[in-house]
């Protein structure tokens, strides 16, 4: 498995914004021990082990902003966990390497790709913005539910770029 991103540290924060205007989600499962922010009603850290825990418990509605240095475990929880408890809700963000085995997954199992416009301006987990060095991003809408989360957040100017929708 390569790195995609790191920068010393994989703690970097999705914009409070598009949490909320993608919200309300009930897991966050890949949170760093400090946030200024909720992402979600059950927020997991390094220390819960996101991983293996059992994600129907929170009626499985999951954000999942992965560490960037290991996208591929994430990504197969997360088509796993769609799969099996056919929630509704879960996104994921990581690179716009759609060639990698994270990438043809998520585009395998998700409803749409949303390719970012421009690049999100991450944070610290002190709150402060960072300088804006990442890598250009594509949110995974994985669900019907999430592409309409995902256009009327587009509709209300908090996300721009381009969406696609899968058609089989």
């Amino acid at each position: 498995m390569g790195i995609i991103h790191s920068f010393g540290s994989d703690d970097y924060l999705t914009p409070p914004q598009i949490i909320k205007a993608l919200g309300p989600f009930d897991l966050d499962p890949a949170c760093p021990p400090n946030m200024p922010w909720k992402t979600a009603k059950k927020m997991l850290t390094k220390e819960d082990d996101g991983l293996l825990d059992k994600w129907w418990k929170y009626k499985a509605r999951v954000w999942n902003n992965p560490p960037y240095s290991r996208v591929w475990p994430w990504a197969q929880r997360l088509a796993w966990h769609v799969d099996v408890n056919g929630g509704s809700g879960h996104f994921l963000v990581t690179s716009k390497s759609t060639g990698t085995r994270s990438g043809q997954l998520m585009l395998r199992t998700a409803d749409s790709a949303f390719f970012v416009g421009g690049r999100w301006q991450f944070y610290l987990p002190s709150g402060e913005i960072t300088e804006g060095k990442w890598v250009d991003s594509v949110l995974y809408n994985l669900t019907p539910f999430d592409t309409v989360k995902c256009i009327k957040a587009i509709d209300s100017e908090v996300l721009s770029g381009v969406l696609m929708r899968r058609l089989l």
